[in-house]
């Protein structure tokens, strides 16, 4: 209540001023009265009446990979929470943005991220509208490849092809080409072939500096290019 010129009552708990914070003790339903008492003998009641609910209670997530370590952009994730009661639904939420298609207590996913810090919170609704949140579990990703710069197809089983190393990220090679200096391709990777080794129609490549275009597709779906040039060395 604000502008009262008398005094204010509030039941149950017998509080008196204009302001009454309370905190229900229980589920169910009670009534708040407040009296105004002013002038010789006046009052003024009105009273309002609470139905509380059972709130959401939701247990810290845990996560897999061991979110203190870095991961490869492309590995899946299980994230894993509890919630009371049991029907309320679930919703996980990456920087704020709701994941499509992922939802229950457990889940496992491949993040649609790139390089760089990414957070994942999950929150929970109940049948009577209640929410709660639990997070944020921050993920460090990071690109798990290289390409080297040169190679040396000796048959020697050291560095004998060319081609993008990909380290247990889960990765696509999509297109995979290698031209020499003159723009004419000497190599187009194919299923049963993703590495160069150095051959153009079934014969030597001769040592000099080429250019290799490539194009992979990590598992959340996002395709990265790739541009550079390679030694090959005999």
């Amino acid at each position: 209540t604000t502008g009262t010129p008398g005094t204010v009552t509030w039941t149950p708990g017998n509080f008196i001023g204009p302001d009454y914070n309370v905190n229900p003790p229980t589920v169910g339903t009670i009534t708040y009265t407040a009296m105004l008492s002013y002038g010789n003998n006046c009052s003024a009641i009105d009273s309002m009446r609470l139905t509380i609910v059972p709130g959401v209670e939701l247990s810290n997530i845990s996560a897999t990979p061991d979110p203190t370590d870095s991961i490869c952009i492309g590995v899946p994730i299980t994230l894993k929470t509890a919630v009371i009661p049991a029907s309320a639904v679930l919703a996980w939420t990456q920087d704020g943005v709701a994941i499509p298609g992922i939802e229950g207590d457990s889940v496992t996913f491949v993040p649609n991220a790139m390089e760089g810090e990414v957070q994942f919170n999950v929150i929970a609704t109940s049948d009577n509208g209640c929410t709660a949140e639990k997070g944020p579990v921050t993920y460090t990703f990071k690109r798990c490849l290289a390409v080297p710069n040169a190679f040396t197809p000796g048959g020697d089983g050291v560095n004998d092809t060319f081609g993008p190393l990909l380290f247990g990220s889960n990765t696509e090679i999509v297109q995979f080409m290698v031209f020499n200096r003159w723009g004419q391709k000497v190599f187009e990777a194919t299923p049963g072939m993703q590495r160069w080794d150095g051959k153009k129609d079934g014969k030597d490549a001769p040592s000099d500096v080429y250019v290799y275009y490539i194009v992979l597709r990590y598992a959340n779906g996002v395709e990265e290019k790739l541009k550079g040039d390679v030694t090959l060395l005999r």
